[in-house]
């Protein structure tokens, strides 16, 4: 069993690569800052505003996780030639097509082929 918060479907983990350990890191670094220059409020807040605080800082690392694991499936996608879900027939990239993404965890921006 894997105990790693990478862990992808088919057993292997991403932190094994070095795209998942830097999305990892840059997750983690985001939660630092974030908890750096939140202490004081943190500290000093009652249970309402702490909730708040915390669901803030939250967005901020789960964006950070969710647009790095992005970028790393967009990486694994960009070697692969879609197939139509109608047909099943091979489709050609007409352009790379940026998007914003708004989730429970937070905010992603991403390109993707189109």
């Amino acid at each position: 069993m894997c105990h790693s918060p990478l862990a992808s479907p088919g057993g292997h983990t991403m932190e094994r690569t070095a795209a998942g350990v830097a999305v990892w890191e840059e997750a983690g670094a985001v939660l630092q800052a974030a908890l750096s220059a939140q202490a004081a409020v943190l500290c000093a807040s009652d249970l309402q505003m702490l909730e708040g605080q915390v669901q803030g800082i939250m967005r901020q690392v789960g964006s950070a996780l969710l647009g790095g694991l992005a970028r790393v499936r967009m990486a694994d996608l960009a070697q692969t030639v879609p197939a139509c879900a109608t047909c099943g027939g091979s489709m050609r990239l007409v352009e790379q097509r940026r998007r914003v993404l708004q989730g429970l965890v937070g905010d992603l921006t991403c390109t993707r082929p189109y």
